[in-house]
């Protein structure tokens, strides 16, 4: 997680932190936020959240909580790493996108990129199934993400107006 907190400060001054279990249901494994004791909490209820070193120190399975009070844009690709090569479409789209911090999710088979945005429009929850099991998931706030802290993209998190994106 060394990298993660230099890369990533504007996330770490947010006390917008949680931590996660995972979890096997339905023949899937899930990643719902737990407080401290491993119990399950609502992510969108702030008392339930806590400064990066407090979640550090109870768990290292961490996760950010998205809020519209800040400016952070998370994007998912679900299932894009084969074999340790992104697929096509993922490829492409990490080449016309802004440089930023990408990690490996929990998965081992998909990316995470982080976004501080300059402008604060309205943008809704957008979610795109293809056809091979990949998806792309965007999200500005409503949500929380969990963090690995396996870095893909050696980057900080960079600063983008929504229209670069």
């Amino acid at each position: 997680m060394q990298k993660f907190e230099t890369l990533c400060n504007a996330l770490i001054e947010c006390d917008q932190f949680v931590n996660y279990a995972i979890i096997e249901r339905d023949g899937k494994h899930t990643k719902p936020p737990v407080n401290v004791n491993g119990h399950t909490i609502n992510a969108q209820d702030p008392t339930t959240w806590r400064c990066y070193e407090d979640a550090m120190a109870a768990s290292e399975q961490i996760g950010f909580v998205l809020t519209s009070d800040d400016p952070f844009l998370f994007i998912d690709l679900d299932h894009v790493l084969k074999d340790e090569k992104l697929c096509e479409w993922a490829e492409k789209l990490l080449s016309e996108l802004p440089t930023t911090y990408a990690e490996i999710s929990p998965s081992g088979d998909g990316l995470h990129l982080y976004y501080t945005l300059i402008d604060i429009p309205s943008i809704p929850k957008h979610k795109q199934n293809f056809p091979d099991g990949s998806a792309l998931e965007i999200y500005f706030d409503g949500r929380y993400f969990t963090i690995t802290g396996n870095v893909y993209v050696d980057s900080p998190i960079a600063s983008v107006n929504w229209g670069e994106l």
